[in-house]
């Protein structure tokens, strides 16, 4: 048995190594699946912080219900916009209304996303999401790179053009000052984003977490506030254009970069299928026996073997 942890465990350091270093862990690149199976009900626009919230929370809970992946990303982010609503109400950012302002614009842009995915409008869908969805639907990706292909979508891409929207005047400073408190906000929640994706879609999830300590939040951490920080200065870059032309090269190299990001994870180059294999198991069962979802992901093999 201590043999098969160990293996184990370095099985799970080598994949979050390959994970941050943009490797490809499973044998393929996904195929296509422009629909997902099941439809769910989108909600309308979303006008405030609190319908934000509440349509996060109606997209999550179909996703989970109907067994879909894309609920990996979504129980991520209703966990972050509650947070991130509950700091702004206890006085974390100094422009209250800037703050509440890009949360709703954020959310909006996930939201077109996953909109214009189920109506199968797909040129209407950023390449970093439409990867991202496909990968999802694919079911040949692992639960944590379902995580991580949403995660990067919505900061690389999204973000840049949440702060166009949401503007960076008067005081480009004060912005950035409040632009890097959510920087507190994630760091309170990466245990609660572990603690519901492990729940609804990867059980065996808890045992890494209580065998690594903090380890893994430092790193996954760490990698956020590098991406967030590229994502201000593309954002900066998109406000400051000199020209419509100037500023829609921009936004064409911020569409390239957020899906080269995604490919790192997604094209073969150092696909490795037996880590793939063995995380997607470990997910699922844990180093110990533990109850699995209704679902599983890559097919596992028999653990501990």
């Amino acid at each position: 048995m201590g043999l098969t942890v160990l293996s184990a465990l370095r099985g799970v350091s080598v994949c979050a190594t390959l994970l941050l270093a943009g490797c490809a862990i499973h044998p393929r690149t996904p195929a296509h699946h422009p629909v997902s199976s099941k439809s769910i009900s989108i909600p309308p626009k979303f006008t405030t912080p609190a319908n934000s919230e509440a349509g996060l929370a109606s997209i999550e809970r179909q996703f989970r219900r109907n067994g879909d992946r894309r609920g990996v990303f979504a129980v991520a982010y209703l966990v972050t916009t509650r947070q991130i609503r509950a700091d702004i109400h206890s006085g974390l950012f100094h422009d209250r209304k800037w703050a509440d302002r890009g949360l709703v614009i954020f959310a909006n842009l996930y939201r077109d996303a996953l909109l214009n995915y189920q109506s199968g409008c797909l040129d209407r869908v950023p390449p970093a999401w439409r990867a991202s969805f496909d990968a999802a639907a694919s079911n040949h990706v692992t639960v944590l790179e379902d995580l991580v292909l949403g995660v990067s979508a919505h900061i690389n891409r999204d973000l840049p053009f949440a702060l166009e929207q949401a503007g960076i005047q008067p005081d480009p400073t004060i912005r950035y000052r409040d632009f890097l408190a959510v920087n507190h906000s994630l760091e309170a929640i990466v245990d609660d984003i572990q603690d519901c994706v492990a729940r609804d879609y990867a059980p065996g999830l808890r045992q890494i977490e209580t065998l690594s300590g903090r380890l893994d939040e430092t790193v996954v951490l760490a990698a956020i506030r590098h991406a967030r920080n590229i994502a201000w200065r593309h954002g900066v870059c998109l406000i400051t254009a000199p020209t419509i032309a100037d500023r829609n090269r921009v936004a064409a190299e911020i569409e390239a970069y957020a899906l080269a990001q995604a490919n790192r994870f997604l094209a073969p180059g150092c696909h490795m299928p037996w880590l793939a294999r063995q995380l997607a198991c470990i997910e699922q069962r844990g180093l110990w026996p533990v109850a699995s979802p209704a679902f599983s992901g890559l097919d596992c093999p028999p653990c501990h073997q």
